[in-house]
């Protein structure tokens, strides 16, 4: 019998941005070295798909009675030449819209071809966050090298996870800055810029949360508040799972915050698990349909634009180091992963940060930014002072 689960409010929203702009892609891309043997590869995503359904999921029903169900349809894996795509964007966009909620693929393989190979890892992020897809692609290698895969618990969605107790004793309301300032032009589309930077580095999050919301402040006056976005599979020990367990925590960063503030902050709101907090306008969302929902997407997003005040002035996910050892099989070893940030209109900045550990610890900085925000020169700075700030 085939996995099902529910249709989280995360997961609902990711797929109404789809008709807004590209599908919030969660993706890695494995830069390394050696063969791309089609024929085992095929095999391997078959293993790990079996064991992890999170990447066979399609969308069922609609409105409040959504399911996501194993369509038992293994995701494709693709060959293409590393001349024909920069794993940033393509010239068609069709590298990005692959996606389909309700007939799949909601996941796929890219093997990349060239003088340096590389395999892109890649899923929907109503069906996988970050972690998810992570440990797909951790089951793919292992498949590779002949080992057991084990199977994971994808029936698990975030609202079993998160601390309802929760109650804030103020809700949030109100817009705020974007770091890069006001929307120039009119311009559609997203702008990727990726860095990588070798050293050890701490405090990731509110350092660059510090660099953003001073940033922010140069450009005018107001509220800064970011996103960052939380692993909820410790509040589940032994919990393995592929699915979108992420629940964003929100900070608002005020003027006369420092490092320590922010870092104080952040502990103090993960170790209170500040989350969970559903409002009616969230209950809601399950009874609007995704292409009137992703009308209301983009109208906000224009709005925003218009008037310089976005709902989140940004998200920080620091993916973090990982050994590098796991990833290699099939004829093919990996030296260097970077991850695609979530990208749209109504996201004036999204960073994530991910890297191999090892003598030289690289860490990849991949940001995403709307045209309208990063023209001029904005975005190249604004990472160059992120690079300082984390120096």
């Amino acid at each position: 019998m085939y996995t099902t689960r529910d249709v989280g409010l995360n997961s609902r929203i990711y797929m109404a941005s789809q008709e807004a702009y590209p599908s919030l892609c969660m993706q890695y891309v494995f830069e390394g070295s050696g063969v791309l043997d089609v024929e085992r590869w095929e095999k391997a995503v078959a293993i790990a798909s079996a064991a992890d359904p999170s990447c066979r999921m399609v969308l069922t029903r609609h409105l409040n009675f959504s399911r996501f169900v194993d369509s038992g349809v293994t995701p494709p894996v693709r060959v293409i030449d590393s001349r024909q795509w920069d794993t940033y964007d393509s010239p068609s966009g069709a590298i990005l819209n692959n996606f389909n909620p309700r007939t799949g693929p909601m996941a796929e393989v890219y093997l990349i071809t060239g003088d340096q190979p590389r395999v892109a890892i890649r899923a929907h992020h109503a069906v996988m966050d970050g972690r998810g897809l992570m440990t797909w692609a951790e089951d793919i290698f292992r498949a590779l090298r002949g080992e057991e895969v084990q199977p994971s618990d994808d029936t698990i969605v975030e609202a079993d996870l998160l601390n309802h107790d929760y109650k804030p004793a103020k809700r949030v309301t109100g817009r705020f800055l974007a770091p890069t300032g006001r929307a120039q032009g009119a311009e559609r589309g997203i702008t990727y810029m990726r860095k990588r930077i070798t050293g050890s580095f701490s405090k990731i999050p509110a350092k660059i949360a510090l660099v953003l919301a001073r940033e922010a402040w140069r450009h005018g006056k107001g509220n800064v508040r970011f996103g960052i976005p939380m692993d909820l599979r410790s509040r589940r020990p032994g919990l393995k799972s592929t699915g979108n367990l992420t629940s964003a925590m929100f900070i608002q960063i005020t003027p006369d915050m420092n490092l320590d503030d922010i870092v104080a902050e952040i502990r103090r709101k993960v170790a209170a698990r500040e989350d969970g907090y559903a409002t009616l306008e969230d209950r809601l969302m399950n009874y609007i349909p995704l292409k009137v929902l992703a009308e209301l997407i983009q109208r906000d997003a224009d709005y925003s634009h218009k008037i310089g005040l976005y709902r989140y002035s940004g998200f920080i996910s620091n993916v973090g180091l990982y050994k590098p050892e796991p990833f290699q099989g099939g004829g093919f070893t990996a030296h260097a992963v970077h991850a695609r940030p979530i990208s749209g209109e109504a996201f004036p900045f999204s960073i994530v940060l991910i890297g191999f550990e090892g003598v030289e610890k690289k860490l990849d900085l991949f940001a995403a930014v709307p045209k309208v925000l990063a023209n001029n020169g904005r975005m190249e700075a604004l990472l160059d002072r992120i690079i300082e700030g984390l120096a």
